[in-house]
């Protein structure tokens, strides 16, 4: 049987079957969970681009789901960023935290709440510099991480036009 024969005819056995096919297939990630991980990981990796259409469709289509699974999830997406993008644990960046007594290292106003303190590194480095409030970490952005632009802007808030 040629691979179109065979995709036919699964895709018509499918069809008379839905039900049936549907039950066997909940049954079986129920009982075995880590193959069906595995199987979802595998998928995910080969096909991003799929995932990737799937998931904003949704996220159009039920926005308040999305909302709800953000709020109960919320620590889990910020450990996730951390890790993928800065390499930081969730561990070291408690050090940080710690370490910096909760305060940003530029403004020193206490942060809020953890969720506003922003992790500030390096863009060409990657080194992380420490944790910063939404406001300071906005102005070094704007300062592309410039020294000599805050030097200039000092002395221009402080009357200096030279």
């Amino acid at each position: 049987m040629t691979k179109e024969k065979e995709k036919a005819y699964k895709r018509k056995y499918y069809e008379k079957n839905k039900e049936k096919v549907k039950a066997k297939a909940k049954k079986y990630a129920q009982e075995h969970p880590e193959k069906k991980l595995n199987s979802n990981r595998k998928y995910r990796q080969k096909h991003p681009e799929k995932v990737k259409a799937w998931q904003e469709k949704f996220n159009k289509k039920h926005p308040e789901k999305r909302k709800i699974y953000y709020e109960k999830n919320k620590g889990h997406y910020r450990k996730r960023i951390m890790k993928s993008k800065y390499n930081l644990s969730h561990e070291d960046w408690s050090k940080m935290w710690e370490n910096q007594d909760k305060k940003c290292l530029i403004c020193e106003k206490p942060f809020i709440e953890p969720s506003n303190a922003c992790i500030d590194h390096n863009h060409e480095t990657g080194e992380i510099r420490g944790l910063l409030c939404k406001n300071c970490n906005f102005i070094i952005g704007l300062l592309h991480d410039d020294p000599k632009w805050a030097i200039r802007i000092a002395k221009y808030l402080k009357g200096d036009k030279t």
